[in-house]
């Protein structure tokens, strides 16, 4: 992850005045908002993200005294060398919540300003980001402070992971499971949390469905661990019980 230092602040600054742009017209061209440009400069925001690094850092080289081979490093009061898988941006649960009710900011850019920290995953990607695992609905696989890289509008399938938004504002970290007419939401053991079902024609209670790609490990090697315990999914013994077809 790059620190924003007050030597790349001011770098900001300069490129803005001596180039004549806008904030909102560099923010255009890295391919975030006005608004995070504005918090880089004034240092609101600490660090920047390695992929719009990559993008800024050109505008930003002559300022910081490099040349173009050392793209990913900074002479300064401090080293930085890229890192060797990209970080994603942890945000709480809580702040899951209040990014999925705006209407203005995509939740990867709120999960990217707001972030706690960020941490490495292999399988993500650009609007990826990081949420923590709060509860115990979902142990002993998932004890709470779990790391879960999601990945927003995802299409998502019988057994797949997800963080779900709700619309009364809870965040419920599930199995999902659709049925013919209806969603649910199960916690890995069946004696664990709750069972939620939404009715397909239910447009309102659940707000937004995050799909989880990785927690450190990825589902498919957590699904094979499971079955080699013979701890298995409850949603896959509640399909069979109610003999729904997967």
């Amino acid at each position: 992850m790059m620190q924003i230092t007050d030597q790349v602040r001011a770098a900001i600054g300069r490129v803005l005045i001596d180039k004549d742009m806008r904030e909102t017209e560099l923010a255009k061209a890295i391919g975030v908002s006005q608004r995070t440009v504005n918090c880089w400069k004034n240092g609101k925001i600490k660090s920047i993200s390695p992929r719009y690094w990559e993008k800024l850092e050109p505008y930003l080289r002559q300022y910081l005294g490099e040349s173009p081979h050392t793209a990913h490093k900074i002479v300064s009061n401090a080293e930085f060398v890229a890192d060797p898988l990209p970080l994603y941006p942890v945000i709480s649960m809580a702040a899951a919540a209040e990014a999925a009710g705006s209407i203005y900011l995509p939740i990867d850019e709120y999960a990217t300003m707001y972030a706690d920290e960020y941490v490495p995953f292999s399988q993500g990607r650009k609007g990826d980001f990081v949420i923590k695992v709060a509860g115990n609905s979902m142990m002993p696989w998932y004890p709470p402070g779990t790391c879960l890289l999601v990945r927003p509008f995802q299409r998502v399938k019988n057994g797949d992971r997800v963080v779900a938004v709700m619309t009364n504002g809870d965040i419920l970290f599930k199995c999902f499971v659709e049925l013919e007419d209806a969603i649910l939401l199960l916690s890995v053991n069946e004696d664990d949390g709750c069972k939620i079902e939404v009715p397909k024609t239910d447009r309102c209670t659940i707000r937004a469905l995050y799909k989880v790609i990785q927690s450190m490990r990825t589902e498919a090697d957590l699904d094979e661990a499971m079955k080699e315990t013979g701890k298995g999914h409850f949603w896959e013994k509640y399909l069979k019980k109610n003999e729904v077809k997967k």
